[in-house]
């Protein structure tokens, strides 16, 4: 998992899928998202999700970058699904979490 996990790190601004990381890694991608979810308690989407959102917190603290280029920076093709995604994991919106400060 580490190996799948340094991936995802590496290049969570970039499109990822189960197949594709399962081919980075040489494993069925059935086995792949069976062993992930086992030993992170969660699946590779929303581990992918949570981890491109935690990056757009850092974004939004840390820079003045449009929120639009933070979700393109991150990996979110769409704007719109960013700020749900956003608001699902974080619970308010990235303009309200950027408002809100550094002290988040």
């Amino acid at each position: 998992m580490r190996q799948v996990k340094s991936y995802i790190f590496a290049h969570f601004h970039q499109e990822l899928s189960l197949e594709r990381l399962a081919k980075e890694v040489n494993i069925n991608p059935n086995y792949l998202s069976e062993l992930f979810s086992t030993s992170e308690g969660m699946g590779i989407t929303k581990y992918i999700k949570s981890y491109r959102i935690k990056q757009a917190q850092k974004r939004l603290k840390n820079s003045n970058c449009s929120i639009r280029t933070i979700s393109k920076q991150v990996g979110f093709n769409h704007y719109s699904y960013f700020c749900k995604t956003f608001r699902e994991i974080v619970g308010m919106t990235p303009d309200a979490y950027r408002k809100r400060g550094p002290s988040c």
